[in-house]
């Protein structure tokens, strides 16, 4: 998704809403100026930012990065096709995680599934009132809950309150592969990513 057109879904939707951007600021905590910059595409926010707006404007971050319409958000039910997932670059880029949302198009979700590839130099940490479930669908995967270490196999699976601070690394030369599902307690915003580093132990 060219970064012109996920600006011009954030125009539409506020413009949709009826929010103007003084209205906006207050729900997303963002400035007015700042909001204003990136509508005119003179600043393009980071993925945490994008959550803080995509929350303050009732839809999933990944309504962003797909094609779907403002009008497909009224749909109840969501089908999105293998050739049809979309990939959040700009995650990529600063944590390494490649991640495909599974389900674009579904107005005000409370569960948030993905498939995620996780490299084995990942360590941001997570943290934030939901809960959440990972399949390992493929690979090897450290993973850290508060204090404690686990090592998941290809088959292995782990559902946590995502409260506590937790974060994983793939094991070997590959990134393993994930089915991770994230739930958000109502009322509570989108924005799950701290951006504090773990020292990951060496196996």
């Amino acid at each position: 998704m060219d970064r012109l057109q996920i600006i011009e879904k954030i125009k539409e939707l506020r413009a949709t809403k009826e929010l103007s951007l003084s209205q906006l600021a207050a729900v997303s905590g963002l400035s007015k100026g700042y909001l204003s910059k990136i509508e005119n595409g003179i600043k393009f926010p980071p993925i945490t930012t994008l959550h803080r707006i995509a929350s303050a404007l009732e839809v999933d971050l990944t309504f962003f990065f797909s094609q779907g319409t403002l009008d497909g958000l009224k749909s109840k039910i969501a089908i999105v096709r293998k050739n049809e997932r979309q990939l959040i670059g700009d995650e990529q880029r600063t944590s390494g995680i490649i991640r495909y949302p599974l389900a674009d198009h579904k107005f005000g979700p409370n569960m948030h599934p993905f498939i995620i590839e996780l490299p084995s130099d990942h360590s941001e940490i997570y943290q934030f009132e939901g809960e959440e479930f990972h399949y390992i669908l493929s690979g090897k995967v450290e993973f850290f809950y508060g204090e404690d270490r686990y090592v998941l196999e290809e088959g292995d699976f782990a559902y946590f309150d995502a409260d506590v601070p937790y974060t994983g690394r793939s094991l070997g030369s590959k990134s393993a592969k994930i089915l991770m599902t994230a739930y958000y307690y109502k009322g509570v915003s989108s924005l799950p990513y701290s951006r504090r580093v773990l020292k990951i132990k060496k196996e």
